[in-house]
């Protein structure tokens, strides 16, 4: 269903993750995974990738070539294909056939965070038009409330 989106995040939002279908791909795709630096070492990317990893046994996703976190994201993943700009991976028990598509759409999906001038706002294309399914992980009260209020 291309428009389920469903986002993750941690209370304080110091984690989150966005999880969508691209069109034609009935595999979900991992669109943004993000961790605030300043709570890297509290375990909080494990804790968030093993919940995805959880809820879809089979997923992909890109990371652009040089991103430090490819590393993780290999730890994590069943398979991976680079490109000069991205690196796809993927997990599930996928047959050649299967990941093919899951790469060119990977490769060929447009960018959703777009770069922004400092102490500029990021603008986020809206990924769908129907409200969003959100999983919160550890969020309640205002925190969830302002974060729903930024996604829809």
């Amino acid at each position: 269903p291309e428009d389920d989106v469903r986002v993750y995040y941690t209370e304080g939002l110091s984690a989150a993750a966005i999880v969508k279908f691209l069109p034609g791909i009935k595999v979900p795709y991992l669109d943004k995974f993000v961790v605030d630096p300043r709570f890297r070492r509290l375990g909080l990317a494990e804790l968030l990738m093993n919940r995805l990893l959880n809820d879809y046994p089979e997923m992909f996703w890109r990371s652009r070539e040089a991103n430090p976190i490819n590393i993780f994201y290999r730890q994590h993943s069943d398979g991976t294909f680079s490109d000069d700009k991205w690196r796809v991976f993927w997990v599930g028990k996928l047959t050649v056939d299967e990941v093919s598509p899951l790469i060119k759409a990977a490769v060929n999906a447009p960018e959703t965070l777009v770069d922004f001038p400092e102490g500029g706002t990021p603008f986020v294309h809206r990924l769908s038009t129907s409200k969003p399914r959100v999983g919160i992980i550890g969020a309640r009260g205002y925190t969830g409330n302002e974060l729903m209020k930024l996604i829809i």
